[in-house]
């Protein structure tokens, strides 16, 4: 972890790989599941579960529970730290470790001298994260990205700048609480000649003591700020112990009548390829080539599919694989739904001609707090929220409307609101209509121009007619973690168990 990147052994907090977890029984969604990955309970409590305390006994080194008993230096009980990786894997508290990736480093050691280890973890996006035992519960006391645990407990934090050049290091110590930042070292660019000479010569050097309530910043030389410095900049990173990698968990979910169609279950089972049918035409495609090749090849399994997403790091919130006719031509396509990140989705579709599955262009939907996919009557998708297209007969998706809105403020509870809806036709834009509309907030009233306001009827005339043309609309995508206890045949798993690795 941190510069030096520690953790040179992975091991992977994991159940027993389930190779044979894709057969048709469990990918079609029967009730059974296998050990590991089916029912678990979900705790509301924010605290970890405890043992009995057990007074003169220290946990063995290497102990494969990970239990780890507190000192009697105001901390009680004991904390299974292995059911504190697992939420977090599952996503069911401090959800924001694995936040945009997939794994996590992990390991132990014992940030103040109790001989109590402390469960350290690195997220690829959300930096280092510190838990201790502290008064019967696990607390977080420290996060923060760009930051390094250093051999002696301190953390050593370093923040690049610009305006001019400057690089600003925090160092940060455990005060039998929480970390406090006791000191800051800072080295500008002087001169603004885009470096930091070697003799410090025209650079500025600066040092403020945090533990003084009269502190004040120091002006030093290169030499006095350096030897502040050089033991951490070049101090020893913390060793861990028991280090690891936490993979985060995935709500796998395969609606039952999916496998009503031989072809839909042995493609999801990875019994039969598909093609590609939209990555080499070189035809006109809105999202670009470079968003799906990652995913499709000429031919591909479901396999390669997944591990386009592992080789991206992403973190893989569910999976969901259903049936629906985006052709309009009254057979339904294979449909999977991955979601990332909280509020990113790729839609994956397939269709079926002449005994083969053929791939469409991937759709991405972004923006939206819950993802969510609503589908209408004539085939028309709502692929993020106020914005239209559907699927062509060559595979495409093509765009039919969108609908923008943004907001400047002008005055205090005066703003200018600008609404802006863009009509498309075979994918091509053919006409825009935009107008703006002044905003009195407090008085919670809108105004037009006379042109603004025939702007906005004919906007208004055009959107309201293109949403009845649509027809009914059907969501056929709300799903989260939070519904495997609600969906029946729904699983909770990890993407290196669903590939097999």
């Amino acid at each position: 972890m941190g510069v030096n990147k520690l953790g040179q052994i992975r091991k992977y907090i994991t159940l027993a790989v389930l190779s044979g977890l894709l057969c048709f029984g469990m990918a079609c969604g029967e009730t059974e599941t296998d050990a590991g990955i089916g029912e678990v309970s979900v705790s509301e409590d924010v605290t970890a579960s405890t043992t009995e305390e057990t007074e003169g006994e220290a946990p063995e080194d290497g102990n494969e529970e990970l239990s780890v008993e507190a000192s009697e230096d105001g901390l009680n009980g004991t904390c299974n730290w292995d059911e504190v990786l697992e939420d977090i894997a599952y996503g069911r508290r401090f959800d924001d470790i694995l936040y945009g990736c997939n794994k996590a480093e992990y390991g132990f050691y014992d940030v103040n001298g109790d001989n109590v280890d402390e469960l350290i973890i690195e997220g690829k996006y959300s930096g280092l994260y510190i838990f201790m035992w502290q008064d019967n519960e696990v607390k977080e006391v420290f996060n923060s990205y760009r930051a390094v645990l250093l051999e002696d407990g301190s953390v050593w934090y370093c923040i690049l700048g610009g305006a001019p050049k400057h690089t600003t290091y925090n160092r940060y110590v455990f005060d039998g609480t929480e970390y406090q930042k006791t000191a800051v070292y800072e080295v500008y660019d002087g001169d603004e000649d885009g470096s930091y000479s070697e003799n410090g010569e025209g650079d500025l050097y600066f040092y403020y003591d945090c533990t003084g309530e009269d502190a004040e910043e120091q002006t030093l030389t290169k030499e006095e700020w350096d030897g502040l410095t050089e033991p951490y900049i070049n101090g020893s990173e913390a060793v861990l112990r028991d280090t690891g990698v936490l993979e985060a968990y995935t709500m796998y979910y395969v609606e039952e009548n999916v496998c009503e169609n031989p072809l839909f279950a042995q493609f999801i089972n990875g019994e039969v390829k598909a093609y590609d049918n939209v990555q080499d035409t070189g035809e006109y495609s809105w999202f670009g080539t470079e968003n799906y090749v990652e995913f499709y090849g000429s031919q591909f399994s479901i396999n390669d599919l997944y591990s386009g997403y592992r080789k991206e790091d992403e973190r893989i919130d569910t999976i969901h694989i259903l049936t629906e006719d985006f052709s309009g031509d009254g057979k339904d396509e294979l449909i999977l739904i991955v979601t990332c990140n909280k509020n990113q989705g790729m839609v994956h579709v397939f269709h079926e001609e002449e005994g083969n599955l053929y791939a469409w262009e991937p759709l991405y939907c972004w923006g939206q707090k819950d993802i969510s996919l609503p589908v209408y009557s004539n085939g028309m998708i709502e692929w993020c929220h106020g914005n239209y297209g559907q699927y062509n007969e060559d595979g495409y998706f093509e765009v039919a409307l969108t609908y923008t809105y943004r907001s400047e403020l002008v005055t205090t509870g005066e703003r200018e609101n600008y609404f802006t809806l863009n009509i498309y036709e075979d994918g091509i834009k053919v006409k825009t209509l935009q107008y703006m509309q002044y905003e009195h907030c407090f008085e919670k009233e809108s105004e037009c121009t006379p042109e603004n306001l025939a702007i906005k009827e004919e906007f208004d005339a055009v959107f309201n007619q293109f949403k009845e043309e649509n027809g009914e609309e059907k969501i056929i995508h709300k799903i989260y973690k939070t519904n495997v206890d609600t969906l029946e045949g729904a699983q909770m798993i990890q993407m290196g168990e669903l590939i097999g690795e």
